[in-house]
């Protein structure tokens, strides 16, 4: 549904030409389908959802799906575990994950440069981090 919508809505705006939408497991070897590498990856909220060995995998397949100058937007809650209510219904908990502080770093920061952009909303626990993909990778997948 999601992806029927963006290509809709890519269509209407002119652009259906010049973007593919495609579905995939982000934390597998490969994605059927997507070959080559990208100039701009986005999360909004897929990573934070993974807990444990998935994520260095999704960051894994981040890297492998971009290439030096590539820029990839990550969008996350972003507290350290013990800031969280046990429980929330409108954002991270110790139930729901979020990124820990540091994280993006052991994730991403061996291949991209990362900023982290102005916090959305004070106190939102969300953060959105831009990062750029500086050199070739320099260490094994996990």
């Amino acid at each position: 549904m999601v992806l029927r919508k963006a290509r809709l809505l890519a269509e209407e705006r002119g652009v259906g030409e010049r973007v593919r939408f495609v579905q995939g497991d982000l934390t597998a070897a490969a994605i059927p389908g997507v070959d080559g590498s990208f100039d701009l990856l986005v999360d909004y909220g897929t990573l934070d959802d993974l807990r444990g060995a998935p994520r260095p995998r999704m960051a894994d397949t981040v890297e492998r799906l971009s290439r030096p100058g590539s820029v990839f937007l990550l969008w996350c809650f972003y507290a350290a575990p013990d800031e969280l209510p046990w429980s929330s219904f409108h954002g991270p908990s110790r139930l729901a994950p979020a990124i820990a502080p540091g994280e993006e770093e052991e994730l991403f920061g061996v291949a991209f440069t990362i900023e982290r952009l102005p916090e959305p909303e004070p106190g939102s626990q969300a953060a959105c981090f831009l990062m750029t993909r500086r050199h070739p990778r320099t260490r094994p997948l996990h």
